[in-house]
């Protein structure tokens, strides 16, 4: 089969499509990063592919002998899994073949049940692997096998239930697999991780074989990027760790490591104890922290360095290789891990050292910055397309992700009053301060009239599990309906089960699903036509305004002159815009939009919202009969 060097990426394409791809191609060229705001619906995935698909074809035909590789990287697998299902589609309607692979990391790839159900996956795996005891990660030398690995599994784009169940069959490692497709494959897709974490980018870029001037960068559902950046590694130690490792010292019978780590252990539990809480949270001052650490510690005759780190990595290496055979980790590599991060993040000041409690005292490195981690990356891309459906205003964003050097396109959506309609009621709210008996009484009410009413099916997204449960019992002994929700803890394949299950229903319009803001289903997850036509959002779920956020706001007050809006009211409102985005797919779609929280209606969060939503909305007070009506006349007459 031939592959085409590059297409013409502008035929079959609906007219707003046809408008952006050309903005792309030419603003790729001006500029090192352009940013797409491109509504919900309106194919980004597609536009984004054939864009840097056709960019980074023409520039290899020219520049043969220093190619170009493409990276996409989302926030969820279900966005991943899109980029493979468009690619497919790519080859079935335009004949464009890409070699194309959804990278995920090991234990998500592990098909060796015994080694899954393991702790400590990663070192069992590595053990198992280097003693040459997994008979999946063997076969895969095997050469009679390679035969059927190159018919099945290379030179098309390979999806990760496509990868499991062609490794099942032929009794392979898909993770040694999906490395080998990661090496000669020209896309590929994979989570923020890979791009933003720097011990994941460097193997990335090795089993590419590339430098990131090399790559061309997709970022999926771009704004997230800002907060996803912060939480991708939030260094972390706790009291009980702590106390296996002096559990382990005491076996190796080392002094030094038992009185270090139980001097580590009693300080940060009198700095909890002693120290005034705030959402019970304590801020440690870090530098006054390890100045009082190193005095403890000089009192038994102990110099804090890096080369006592260095002495400590190495010695839980040894230990490691000793308990290969009996599957047990060594918790000193772990320690020393979290030491040099500790050490290193004493060279900026946005990291922030949080003490809290849960089953024991935490420490938390938090990263307060997302600029330092995602600035660099842009820099030094060979380009990279910046594409969201709800974008905070570009001045916010730039802001946020320390965007210098850029292309903006824009494109409102072409959606109309015969698409969406949304109606914010009066007098009801999630906020906390405002909850009641009654609050909830009135919220269970609307969505009781409105399922019973319309027969269609209909998504709730609340501002919390919590919320969402209590709401669910409320009203779910009041109707005859379906009634769906998932639970925190339900992984991927858990949720998607249940979405497939919650669409088949659309037929006879029975179900009704709850789930949350800001979950799994909010992003990357489409119910077009008749399989989701009501949204009632209860709620708008503001992240807790606690200690750590209100240090976020006040740092970001070097970026942006309304620092509550870039980092708090932002976050909320695209979470939001993401849940009402998810019933409107194409312009033959239609939703009705019940949000219940009138704090919409308020001009420093409406105008946040996307203008066919707020040319779309109007408040209305609470009259669970009206509200039920008004959907059922909208959906059955435009």
């Amino acid at each position: 089969m031939v592959t085409p060097s590059h297409f013409n990426p502008y035929i079959k394409f609906r007219d707003q499509q046809r408008t952006v791809i050309p903005m792309i191609l030419k603003g790729l060229k001006r500029k090192k990063t352009v940013v797409l705001g491109l509504s919900n619906g309106a194919g980004k995935t597609v536009v984004a592919l054939s864009s840097i698909l056709s960019y980074v074809r023409n520039y290899n035909e020219i520049n043969y002998k220093e190619k170009l590789k493409i990276f996409v990287a989302t926030k969820t697998n279900n966005q991943s899994d899109n980029y493979i299902r468009e690619l497919n589609k790519l080859f079935e309607n335009k004949g464009v073949l890409v070699e194309a692979i959804d990278k995920r990391g090991r234990s998500s790839y592990c098909i060796n049940e015994e080694v899954k159900s393991k702790p400590f996956f990663h070192f069992v795996c590595n053990s198992l692997r280097s003693a040459m005891e997994c008979k999946y990660y063997n076969n895969c030398q095997k050469e009679e096998l390679n035969e059927d690995i190159s018919d099945r599994l290379y030179g098309v784009p390979i999806s990760s239930d496509n990868l499991l169940k062609q490794s099942r069959e032929l009794e392979i490692c898909p993770a040694e697999i999906s490395n080998a497709l990661t090496s000669i494959s020209e896309v590929v897709v994979g989570s923020y991780q890979y791009l933003f974490n720097p011990d994941h980018r460097s193997k990335l870029l090795n089993l590419l074989d590339v430098e990131l001037d090399r790559l061309v960068v997709i970022v999926d559902e771009a704004h997230n990027l800002p907060h996803q950046v912060t939480e991708l590694k939030q260094p972390t130690l706790s009291s009980k760790d702590l106390t296996y490792a002096i559990k382990e010292a005491k076996h190796h019978k080392s002094e030094i490591h038992i009185t270090f780590f139980t001097v580590l252990q009693e300080l940060m539990s009198e700095y909890f104890t002693g120290s005034e809480k705030e959402d019970g949270l304590v801020e440690l001052d870090k530098i006054q922290f390890l100045k009082l650490f190193k005095l403890r510690l000089k009192d038994h005759n102990i110099r804090f360095s890096k080369k006592f780190i260095d002495e400590m990595a190495k010695s839980g290496r040894k230990y490691s290789k000793r308990s290969a055979k009996r599957m047990i980790s060594s918790n000193y590599e772990r320690m020393a891990e979290f030491l040099y991060t500790m050490i290193e993040s004493f060279k900026f000041n946005s990291v922030l050292f949080i003490l809290d409690k849960t089953s024991s005292i935490r420490l938390r490195l938090i990263e307060l910055d997302p600029v330092i981690k995602i600035r660099p990356v842009l820099k030094k891309t060979h380009k990279s397309l910046l594409m969201s459906g709800s974008l905070p205003d570009i001045e916010i964003y730039k802001n946020q992700i320390g965007l210098q050097n850029f292309d903006y396109i824009s494109m409102d959506a072409e959606y109309t009053s015969k698409n969406v309609m949304v109606r914010v009621v009066r007098g009801l709210s999630s906020q906390y301060s405002r909850r009641s008996d009654r609050m909830m009484k009135n919220m269970s009410e609307v969505i009781i009239e409105v399922i019973n009413t319309n027969r269609v099916n209909t998504l709730i997204f609340s501002s919390s599990y919590k919320f969402a449960k209590m709401l669910y019992e409320l009203y779910s002994n009041k109707t005859d309906r379906k009634l769906m929700r998932t639970n925190r803890g339900m992984n991927a394949m858990q949720t998607d089960q249940l979405v497939l299950e919650f669409k088949q229903c659309a037929v006879n319009g029975t179900a009704v699903l709850g789930t949350i803001q800001g979950g799994r289903i909010n992003e990357g997850t489409d119910f077009p036509g008749n399989t989701a036509q009501i949204i009632i959002l209860s709620g708008i779920a503001f992240p807790p305004f606690n200690l750590i956020m209100k240090r976020r706001v006040g740092y970001n007050k070097r970026y942006s002159d309304n620092p509550l809006e870039s980092v708090y009211y932002s976050k909320a409102l695209q979470q939001l815009i993401q849940s009402i985005g998810r019933g409107i797919r194409s312009l033959d779609d239609k939703v009705y939009v019940i949000v219940m929280d009138d704090r919409l209606s308020q001009e420093k969060y409406s105008k946040l919202l996307p203008n066919y939503l707020k040319l779309n909305m109007l408040e209305i007070v609470i009259n669970p009969r009206a509200i039920a009506m008004q959907g059922k006349y909208f959906l059955e007459n435009f």
